[in-house]
């Protein structure tokens, strides 16, 4: 079975690339990701329900639907609003399942020079 901390850790780093593949409009691989982080909630509150999982959809189904729009629409403004009520809701959910002390943000700059995914091409054009 999974554990929770590598599952979070997963998460995080698709927040980063959904932010990202947002930026450049990348939009097939932010839907990828989108996708990837929507099953990884649904894995978490399959595996993790004594731990808070089970209260996961309630708050992330509504920023991740507006999200998705965003997306189809391909409208960067319309996705970074999105993307930021999406983090608003991964804090509000670290909150209630006892978490709260992980405190995601919307990146600031990206990191791609010195990350691990460096050897990424993320351009969508």
């Amino acid at each position: 079975m999974p554990r929770l901390n590598d599952m979070m850790v997963a998460t995080q780093v698709r927040h980063f690339k959904l932010w990202y593949a947002g930026i450049v409009q990348n939009w097939p691989l932010a839907s990828y990701e989108l996708t990837q982080i929507r099953n990884a909630i649904a894995d978490t509150e399959r595996l993790f329900a004594d731990k808070g999982g089970a209260k996961m959809s309630a708050m992330m189904t509504p920023p991740a639907d507006a999200l998705a729009d965003a997306i189809r629409a391909k409208d960067p403004k319309k996705f970074a609003t999105a993307f930021t009520r999406l983090t608003a809701s991964c804090n509000a959910c670290h909150e209630a399942t006892g978490f709260g002390f992980i405190k995601i943000r919307d990146p600031r700059l990206s990191p791609l020079e010195t990350s691990p995914l460096s050897d990424e091409s993320f351009s969508g054009k």
